[in-house]
């Protein structure tokens, strides 16, 4: 009997133990855990128009000295650009755009008294008048402001160069007289008190290519649209530093006998554009 309580002790002994050791929780192994990189995280492309809201210009010209135009414009036109950058951080990205615009139409009005008359002269007048167009290749870097609301205000700045080609450089003469006076192109025919005008030749100039240093300022905000897509909308200034209009001696000696040149020329611009993110 003392036996047979023993061997029955130690056989539940011994399936008490097996029980609880099948109820112990073992740790499980891990699976491999595989990171998927991302091709080109961070770059984006983007596309701009723009429209110039004012224009400044500053050109000379040339004749036996250097003249300033009386007044001068630039007129407005459009632009459109497109480029690729990279976002660093939520702070700072830069890109690399090229913008184009066609058509500017500039205007200058010389004014003076020595007009060649025989007697007492009147004033004399050159309404000169071109086109230029520019392409522009620049490095900009944009810090950004913050987010306010899905709105993110930032400010930026590039450097790099502009190519201009110049047009259609005209230069129209004509002089007006009071009574008693003349000009080269005519004499106040003594009828009327009013003043009267004569118009004079039109002379054509072959406009100069050139390549100028240029840099731009921008503000503006973003607005995300979806994951990859966002809005901007921005001002952008333009600075091009100086360059030819019309070449020395453009129809022959002496005509003009110096270079007409611009000394810069500056844009002001409303932009809106798109950037797609390439996540």
């Amino acid at each position: 009997m003392k036996r047979l309580l023993l061997i029955t002790s130690l056989f539940l002994s011994s399936t008490a133990g097996i029980s609880h050791a099948a109820d112990m929780n073992y740790p499980v192994q891990p699976k491999s855990v595989f990171t998927n990189v991302e091709y080109g995280s961070g770059w984006y492309l983007r596309g701009d128009i723009g429209y110039t809201m004012s224009t400044e210009s500053t050109l000379s010209y040339y004749s036996d000295a250097r003249y300033n135009y009386d007044s001068q414009s630039l007129g407005n036109s459009s632009s459109w650009s497109i480029g690729a950058g990279y976002t660093f951080n939520d702070m700072f990205r830069a890109d690399l755009t090229f913008e184009t615009s066609g058509g500017h139409d500039w205007k200058g009005t010389s004014v003076g008294t020595l007009c060649g008359g025989l007697g007492t002269e009147g004033d004399c007048y050159s309404e000169d008048s071109a086109q230029v167009d520019r392409n522009t290749l620049m490095a900009n870097a944009y810090v950004s402001l913050g987010n306010y609301g899905g709105f993110s205000p930032y400010l930026g700045g590039g450097i790099g160069l502009t190519h201009l080609e110049w047009s259609g450089y005209d230069s129209d003469a004509y002089c007006t007289v009071d009574a008693g006076e003349d000009c080269t192109y005519g004499a106040h025919s003594g009828l009327t008190a009013d003043p009267e005008t004569y118009t004079g030749p039109t002379t054509s100039y072959d406009g100069e290519n050139t390549t100028a240093f240029t840099y731009a300022l921008t503000t503006g905000f973003d607005y995300r649209l979806s994951e990859n897509w966002l809005m901007d909308l921005g001002y952008k200034y333009t600075n091009i530093q100086g360059g030819k209009v019309v070449a020395k001696d453009a129809n022959g000696p002496g005509s003009p006998q110096g270079s007409s040149k611009f000394s810069d020329l500056e844009i002001h611009e409303l932009k809106l554009g798109l950037r797609y993110e390439i996540w």
